[in-house]
């Protein structure tokens, strides 16, 4: 299966394809409002960009 469990829960639905897209499309959300690109936001350089936890 590729990636082992977060925390070793064995509830986890998502498998890593789908984890795969919802990490790029949060981090390219993020790095919009980071930006001062999402509606009328100031830009900052405060918000981490996600990583996965199981590279």
């Amino acid at each position: 299966m590729g990636k082992s469990r977060a925390f070793g829960c064995e509830g986890m639905r998502m498998n890593d394809t789908n984890r795969t897209v919802t990490l790029l499309a949060f981090n390219g959300l993020r790095a919009a409002v980071a930006l001062g690109q999402y509606f009328d936001l100031s830009s900052t350089s405060l918000m981490n960009k996600l990583v996965d936890f199981f590279d």
